[in-house]
């Protein structure tokens, strides 16, 4: 079975937001959003995929050396609406040494220039 860490396609809604006075506005409402459980459940249905789905605020506050774990542990790496500032300049040089190390190719998005890596 083959581990996938699929990071992003989630969302909150804040809103609608109420000015009540010149010097006073209140959020009315909070909506989690998550649309990448079309998806999960796709790569998940045959049985050959376990997918860890994780929204892109939990993989920008990773811990210090878990990006190198995930980067060890899984066979595919899914990034979808991350911004490219989600990604300080160690994780990069780990991608890049990995990649190079365990013999990867990279699949890019022309529109929004963030790579999907998989294992050849």
């Amino acid at each position: 079975m083959s581990k996938v860490y699929y990071v992003g396609d989630w969302a909150v809604g804040c809103g609608p937001l109420f000015a009540e006075t010149p010097f006073n506005y209140t959020w009315k409402g909070l909506d989690v959003y998550y649309y990448g459980k079309w998806l999960k459940a796709a790569l998940e249905s045959d049985g050959h995929h376990q997918v860890a789905d994780v929204p892109t605020w939990d993989f920008y506050n990773l811990a210090p050396g878990a990006y190198e774990d995930i980067l060890a542990t899984h066979d595919l790496l899914i990034f979808s609406d991350v911004e490219a500032k989600n990604f300080c300049q160690e994780m990069v040089a780990a991608l890049a040494y990995v990649m190079r190390i365990i013999g990867v190719s990279a699949i890019t998005d022309a529109q929004i220039k963030i790579p999907v890596w998989t294992k050849d």
